[in-house]
């Protein structure tokens, strides 16, 4: 139950982006040889020696459209707009600001009009969400999971269902959407 009629207003949730609503990690790997090129090409020439090899390599998924076409996570667009009415949904990204047009366009694209807002470049989502007020994070890094709920913030540590086998915590994160959803039901 959310506090929207105490209060005239609704929840905030902030929500991560890579590997919480897209599934960034089994694209990066289906695509890696491609951008290994790329990256190769980048990294030889002297105007990118100074800016690093994150950047060399976000930069060449990004001439590649990679962030524009990422898969969506199963049920994960079906759960937000069955929530959005009592939530107000905002994203809280890890990303740097160069990657906003694509952002934009892919939340766009298969998410529209349930995000009133975006943040980028965040270093600790924990801090952001008690900053602004949030009531809830969702999230797929441990480390702003547990921030968050060090200030207070509930969080749902997301685990795509790829992740199955691969974390030893498994009951201390949801995994999949309907997960995420029965958490709210709580």
């Amino acid at each position: 139950m959310n506090r929207k009629l105490e209060q005239g207003k609704k929840d905030i949730v902030l929500v991560d982006i890579d590997d919480t609503l897209a599934k960034t990690t089994p694209a990066y790997l289906r695509d890696i040889a491609a951008h290994a090129v790329k990256l190769f090409r980048a990294a030889s020439h002297p105007s990118n020696w100074r800016r690093g090899p994150r950047y060399m390599f976000e930069a060449s998924l990004q001439d590649a459209g990679f962030y524009r076409n990422l898969p969506v996570q199963e049920d994960s667009l079906a759960v937000l707009e069955d929530l959005k009415d009592d939530y107000d949904f905002k994203i809280a990204t890890s990303r740097k600001l160069y990657l906003r047009s694509d952002t934009e366009f892919w939340l766009e694209q298969k998410f529209p009009d349930i995000f009133s807002e975006m943040f980028f470049d965040v270093k600790d989502k924990g801090e952001l969400a008690a900053e602004i007020g949030a009531a809830k994070i969702i999230d797929n890094n441990i480390t702003h999971y547990r921030s968050s709920k060090n200030r207070g913030v509930d969080a749902i540590w997301f685990a795509p269902r790829w992740w199955n086998g691969l974390s030893k915590n498994k009951r201390r994160h949801a995994v999949g959407w309907q997960a995420v959803r029965e958490s709210f039901e709580k």
